[in-house]
């Protein structure tokens, strides 16, 4: 009933089909455009479906603003019926043609996030259908803008962001807690403000050009920078104020103009008028310092005997204490009290000073006019009951000073009597939190009421600088308003009631008697500085009768019969065959190259060949010869050795010259010297003009020296054509030299040594009956790789070798060759005992052996370690081995039976009484065994040597240059390096040498060792090449004397270089360095000032000075430099001498304890560098009681002699380069050289450490180390407590290379805490850690004024310098260290641009001086 198509709804359709009944569908209707079926809902439908379910209130929809026309847009919300935060509210981004549409999308956008998983797409019309299937993709049709669908995610979102950022800045107090705080006392604070003031008001910055509105109405970026400031928290007036005072223009990066502002404002405005994180005194680390000269009772200063500079300085620090400059109130102390008695009183002094002070402080006033004219002592006395009458006990008067006359006049203020403003200033809220007293001294001569009397204020809750800018708005009102003449206290005094906190808003007048004179006098030098030692001659010129004289004495020599024996034994030389062949190649070419082997006399008979050629040429007069060394032990052995030969002595015509030694006189023509010392002649321009011959001698060692000396050699043949060069070599790759020198002659020499049977790790294996472990063999993945390998090795056995045991074989074959390999001692010590007990193939019989009965065995190890352990392992195996017994060349025991064996170290650390042993001759019954580093390869020889075991490794310094490191690397020597360990077997009978490592692994080694220049640091070495004559062309000269077609024809107007580019002036090497590692030098320079900035890589003033020093390392020769400036001159010369030389410390392995105690004795102020100069110190007090006295005093404390004795000629040496250069002006230069003293004015500050450790930094900076400790807390009875940390507990960490450890030869090795968490360090070695050596502990003025410019943020009171190392300091403290730092670094500008300048007396200097010395405090 009732029931049709029309009428029946969902539910009722659904009841009738159960019923059984029959219901006709109305099909697909259209609603709005939209066709939808029965089953089909509209968005809006089922989202109002949804809130019923959930019980919620339904949605509601609103209109929202459509920029497009004729389109609309809709938002739903859908309410909370309990929280209106958390509606979720829909918006969607895309406009629709109609409001119905725009609902249905909206609704849709709701849906999406209540259901998105639900297949929603079935229920609904196709448009919306479709558009939900898009919904979460890339193409999808329904988009929101809104970030959050509620207010509560909103706030929720905000929360965790704020709880993240208050993490963040949590940490970062946290850090900055950590970090270590610069303090400044207000004495030292006030010193360095008056200096920068000064300073500033010398470039007129004080004055501003334009009006400050006018600035900021014209000018963008001062319209920004004025924001900044205000932002920061300065006033709107401060603000424009430090705008338009250091405005310079348009054009700045507006960062740069806010720190000029910033750094203005801070210097000149008090400190009451700055924002609270800038203001100082706030800081408890700030607060006023009270000299000591100020607990002084003054009475006792009025007594007899009393100290004019004790008076002199109560009177300045009480002066100062009321707010007058430090340097003035000293200036005008020391006025009035050298005019004076002792039995003045010093109050009395004091009380005329301050009239002094107020009197200059109001002298720009415009009515200022003092006044002579004497008080009416009535009219004062009524003014003073009036007083007392009115204030009753506010008003005190009390007896004066002097001779008992005058009286002084105290005036409470008390803060409730102070008018109190609405909006107070940070810096003045304590005015009303204590009481304040006005003082006022009316003497009997006073001039009050004509002028004012002395006066001055205390209150506890202002400042020094605060209480005088009362007395200044004080004595403005009276010269403002004209008061002279009759008594204004009263009135004064209702007006600094009135006007107080608008007194202190003023600033201070400029006094120009209140500035300081930073202006210096620059000295400018026009004469030309000498550096080092002149050319003997200046070009050649003959002298027949020199040539004649020199003949006939080369004749009569050859001719004496004393001397035909010593003929006869240079003429048995090999070298001696080859005389007439090498002077005649020499003749046609101007380059030559030979290479002789060992012992055949080319170093001694070479360079004689030369000489007496020319002499009998009857060119005597114009021969000049120089033979170059690598080492100065060869050079002056070389020389003697070769004057023997001629029958004269060292000095006459054969001399030599090596770095603080000298031998030679005008009659020398013969000069042996090292490398180092022809290339020091080199850089001063020196084109050889002088020189007839250069022989520069094992070339093939292919150091740092010998790779330049050949550059420079090679560019100087293009303009010096009379100059002839030969290279000789043991060993030498003959090919690498011809074509450097375009292909030049070359003759081979044989050696004279005896012939030497090599074997290998096969046949030392089969002679010991040795075993290797498998942990030493390769691992291969199939055997016939192992297989493969074996029989490679069996073919390279000679054929009457190859009956070799199997497992030998094997052994041999398959033993791990990598460069990780180490020296197996297990097999080296069974080695021995095979030689000592005869179980190796006898030696072959010599007939014309030096020593028949020699057989001394050579052991070649990488370092002293396992050189110290194979010496206790022989000792051991010795006395335990049956007829045998170890000793030493000092032990003194009875002839034995038994055969007695010296296992003998021998390594550069060994005192030099340990490295003499190695030469003893062995009596009847004894073998040497001596293990040695490649020191014995080349350097040393030891004579009775017939066995050669060569482990084939050598320890080798190489160098990072990316990581500017040095490492100390174990690795495999080369086969040059053990041809010539071989020889060393040779020497005086047929010799031995087992090779530990087999045939195979011996073609893998490299012919040569890689050169030092690819190994090594480049920073000094470019310094250098600036000063060498290299050309500009890059022409190679002809070595057979013709023009090379690649070089420039020889002209007069032909230019030097003297800034060619690193790249291309080390790409003219023989084997150039990594690029790379060139270019990390010249960053290197750039860093430390040495270098200009830009492409042409040009030497600063501070590089040409650095290149002229003869130490060799850039930092410490900056170091040296810079304690010229500073006053401590004598320590810094003595550290830089001792680090340019060996380690003086000893340390032999069975007496370590021992060594380590000795060297502690010397230690000072926890820095190696100091402990350095004290033992410096010690050794010269010694050193005056003769050369027994000194030897006896290393012996006793383990150092090395050999080191300490060339610590003065060394000193001497660099302090004659300061004085050339003109760091020592007045010095004279010679002296200094032969030990005289350095003047007193250069050495003020020697005594001073932490001065010291401060010019330390400034050279080595920056190399830095960060110390970090962890924290240990302990109960006790009080509760929870710090405990002190272990050494072993502190880290050290660089900044690029990571953690790094103290070496255990240094004094900070056993340190377990540091005031400062800085130190400053020589030199850092990858060994198997990264060790550093010398340490020194630094503090932060020292790495503030002498590291990179330090960069700081005010508002967060952080310092950094270089981005990792972080200071904690107020805002204002942090301005005046920027603002101080750059003034020193525009006078070490100047120092260093015109040495003579005196700057030591510079107020900037002082400054710095005082901060260094105390620290701050």
């Amino acid at each position: 009933k009732g029931f049709g198509p029309q009428g029946v709804s969902g539910v009722g359709k659904r009841k009738l089909r159960k019923m059984g009944g029959v219901v006709a569908s109305r099909g697909p209707r259209e609603i709005n455009g939209v066709v939808i079926r029965e089953h089909e809902r509209f968005p809006k439908q089922l989202i109002h479906e949804y809130c019923q379910r959930q019980k919620r209130p339904k949605p509601r929809y609103q209109r929202c603003r459509c920029d497009v026309k004729d389109m609309f847009r809709s938002r739903i919300v859908l309410p909370d019926s309990k929280n209106e935060s958390k509606d979720i509210v829909f918006e969607p981004q895309e406009p629709r043609s109609s409001l119905h549409e725009s609902d249905q999308y909206a609704a849709l956008l709701a849906l999406h996030h209540v259901s998105p998983t639900l297949p929603l797409h079935k229920r609904m019309p196709q448009p919306y259908a479709l558009a939900w299937k898009s919904m979460g993709s890339k193409e999808s049709q329904v988009t929101t803008e809104r970030k959050f669908i509620s207010k509560q995610q909103k706030n929720l979102h905000h929360k965790k962001k704020r709880e993240i950022a208050n993490k963040r800045e949590a940490k970062k107090l946290q850090a900055q807690s950590r970090y270590m705080t610069v303090h400044m006392s207000e004495d030292v604070r006030r010193i360095v403000e008056n200096v920068l003031k000064s300073s500033t008001q010398s470039k007129n910055t004080l004055s501003p050009s334009e009006d400050a509105s006018q600035i900021l109405s014209e000018s963008k970026d001062a319209m920004r920078v004025y924001k900044v400031l205000t932002k920061m928290g300065f006033s709107p007036s401060d603000a424009k104020l430090g705008v338009t005072t250091t405005f310079v223009g348009e054009g700045k990066p507006v960062k740069s103009l806010v720190q000029g502002a910033l750094d203005w404002l801070c210097l000149h405005l008090p400190e009451h008028r700055l924002p609270r994180y800038l203001d100082a005194s706030n800081n408890t680390f700030a607060v006023a310092y009270i000299p000591d000269t100020l607990k002084e009772d003054p009475k006792k200063l009025n007594t007899k005997g009393t100290p004019k500079e004790k008076r002199v300085s109560y009177m300045a620090s009480r002066l100062a204490k009321q707010g007058y400059p430090m340097h003035r109130c000293r200036e005008i102390a020391v006025e009035l009290v050298k005019s004076s008695s002792v039995e003045t009183d010093i109050i009395g002094l004091y009380l005329k000073a301050l009239s002094i002070l107020i009197s200059e402080m109001m002298q720009n006033h415009p009515k200022f006019t003092p006044s002579s004219l004497i008080g009416d002592s009535e009219e004062i006395e009524m003014e003073a009951e009036g007083l007392s009458a009115i204030l009753s006990q506010d008003f005190v008067r009390e007896k004066g000073y002097g001779e008992g006359k005058g009286e002084i006049w105290k005036i409470r203020i008390k803060p409730d009597e102070i008018e109190k403003p609405k909006k107070l200033s940070p810096g003045i809220k304590r005015l009303w939190e204590y009481e304040g007293w006005w003082y006022l001294y009316i003497s009997s001569t006073t001039t009050y009421p004509h002028s004012l009397p002395p006066m001055w204020y205390t209150h506890s809750g202002l400042s020094a600088q605060q209480n005088l800018l009362i007395i200044y708005g004080i004595s403005k009102l009276w010269h403002d308003n004209e008061m002279t003449g009759t008594p204004m206290v009263y009135e004064i005094l209702e007006h600094l009631k009135a006007n107080m906190p608008n007194m202190l808003q003023e600033n201070l007048p400029v006094t120009k008697s209140w500035l300081v004179d930073t202006e210096i006098k620059v000295v400018k030098s026009d004469e030309k500085v000498s550096r080092g030692r002149q050319s003997r001659k200046k070009g050649f010129s003959r002298d027949k009768t020199e040539d004649i004289k020199l003949k006939e004495n080369l004749d009569a020599r050859n001719s004496r019969k004393d001397y035909q024996k010593m003929k006869g034994y240079r003429e048995n030389l090999p070298a001696f065959k080859e005389k007439q062949r090498i002077v005649k190649t020499l003749n046609e070419s101007r380059v030559l190259v030979i290479s002789g082997e060992t012992g055949c006399g080319k170093s001694t008979q070479i360079p004689q060949f030369l000489l007496d050629h020319m002499i009998d040429s009857n060119k005597g007069s114009i021969a000049n010869i120089y033979c170059t060394q690598p080492r100065r032990i060869s050079a002056v052995g070389l020389a003697r050795r070769v004057a023997e030969e001629r029958a004269e002595r060292a000095g006459e015509t054969v001399g030599y010259r090596i770095r603080l030694e000298n031998k030679v006189s005008r009659r020398t023509r013969l000069i042996y010297m090292t490398n180092g010392i022809l290339l020091r002649q080199l850089s001063g321009g020196s084109l050889l003009e002088d020189v007839s011959h250069v022989v520069v001698d094992e070339v093939h060692e292919r150091s740092v020296d010998i790779d330049m000396l050949l550059l420079v050699l090679r560019s100087i043949l293009v303009k010096n054509r009379k100059l002839k060069i030969i290279l000789m070599s043991a060993t030498v790759d003959a090919s690498t030299f011809q074509g450097y020198f375009d292909n030049c002659p070359l003759i081979n020499i044989p050696g004279r040594t005896f012939p030497v049977t090599s074997y290998f790790l096969t046949e030392a294996l089969t002679h010991s009956g040795y075993h290797t472990p498998s942990s030493r063999q390769m691992r291969f993945k199939d055997q016939q790789a192992a297989e493969d390998r074996v029989e490679s090795l069996w073919r390279l056995l000679p054929g009457n070798t190859r009956d070799f045991p199997k497992r030998c074989l094997e052994t041999a074959a398959l033993t791990e060759d990598s460069e990780r390999h180490t020296c197996d001692l297990d097999l080296i010590e069974a080695l021995v005992w095979a030689i000592l007990t005869k179980k190796t193939p006898p030696l072959p019989k010599t007939e014309d052996a030096k020593n028949p009965n020699a057989g001394g065995i050579l052991i070649f190890l990488p370092g002293s370690y396992e050189i110290n352990q194979l010496v206790s392992r022989l000792q051991r195996s010795s006395n335990s081995r049956p007829g045998f017994q170890s000793g030493t060349p000092a032990d003194r025991r009875k002839s034995t039976e038994n055969t007695t064996i010296w296992p003998l170290g021998l390594h550069s650390a060994l005192p030099i009484s340990q490295q003499e042993w190695v030469f003893a001759k062995t009596p009847k019954n004894t073998v040497k065994v001596v293990c040695s580093t490649n020191i014995a390869e080349t350097s040393i020889t030891v004579t009775d040597i017939t066995y050669v075991i060569d482990s084939g490794k050598v320890k080798e310094m190489r160098y990072d240059p990316l990581r500017k490191m040095q490492m100390l690397v174990e690795t495999w020597a080369s086969r040059a390096s053990g041809t010539q360990r071989a020889g060393r077997a040779g020497r005086v009978a047929r010799g031995v040498c087992y090779r530990l490592l087999s045939r195979l692994s011996w073609q893998a080694l490299s012919s040569h060792q890689e050169p030092e220049i690819r190994r090594t640091s480049l920073d000094f070495l470019i310094l250098q090449l600036k000063l060498f004559p290299l050309p500009n062309s890059g022409g190679t000269p002809n070595p057979r004397g013709k023009s090379n077609p690649g070089a420039n024809p020889t002209r007069k107007s032909d230019k030097v270089s003297k800034s060619l580019h690193a790249e291309i002036a080390l790409g003219m090497a023989i084997q150039p360095p990594s690029v790379e590692g060139i270019r990390s030098s010249v960053a290197f320079l750039r860093k430390v000032g040495a270098i200009e900035e830009g492409k042409e890589e040009n030497l600063t003033p501070l590089g040409r000075h650095l290149a002229r020093l003869p130490v060799g390392n850039v930092q410490i020769g900056k170091m040296v430099l810079l304690s010229a400036i500073f006053g401590c001159v004598t320590p810094i010369v003595n550290i830089a001498a001792m680090l340019s030389l060996k380690s003086p410390f000893l340390s032999p392995s069975d007496k370590r304890e021992q060594a380590n105690a000795a060297r502690d004795r010397f230690s000072r102020g926890k820095s190696d560098h100091l402990t350095l100069y004290a033992v410096a110190q010690a050794f010269a007090s010694v050193e005056e009681k003769g050369t027994h006295a000194s030897k006896k005093f290393c012996e006793r404390n383990f150092l090395s002699y050999s080191t300490l004795r060339l610590v003065k000629p060394t000193v001497g040496q660099y302090l004659q380069s300061l004085a050339d250069a003109g760091f020592l002006p007045g010095a004279k230069p010679f002296a200094l050289r032969n030990g005289a003293s350095v003047p007193k004015a250069f050495d003020i500050n020697a005594s001073r450490d932490r001065l010291l450790t401060s010019v330390i930094c400034a050279g080595l900076y920056p190399n830095i180390l960060q110390v970090k400790a962890p924290k240990h807390m302990v109960k006790t009875a009080h509760g929870a407590a710090l405990t002190e940390n272990e050494a072993k507990e502190l880290k050290y960490y660089t900044k690029s290379l990571g953690r790094a450890f103290l070496h255990p030869c240094s004094i900070n090795f056993t340190q377990h805490s540091y005031e400062s968490v800085w130190l400053v360090y020589s030199q850092i070695v990858e060994t198997s850690k990264l060790y550093v050596r010398e340490s020194t502990q630094v503090t932060p003025y020292a790495l503030l004024m002498f590291g990179d410019p330090p960069e700081i943020n005010v508002q967060s009171k952080a310092i950094s310098v270089d981005k990792w190392i972080h200071f904690t300091a107020p805002g204002r403290i942090a301005v005046l260290v920027r603002a101080l730092r750059k003034e020193l670094s525009l006078l070490l500008e100047t120092k260093i641009q015109h040495p003579k300048t005196d700057i030591a007396g510079s107020p900037v200097v002082k400054a710095i001086l005082r901060l260094l010395i105390t620290n701050g405090y």
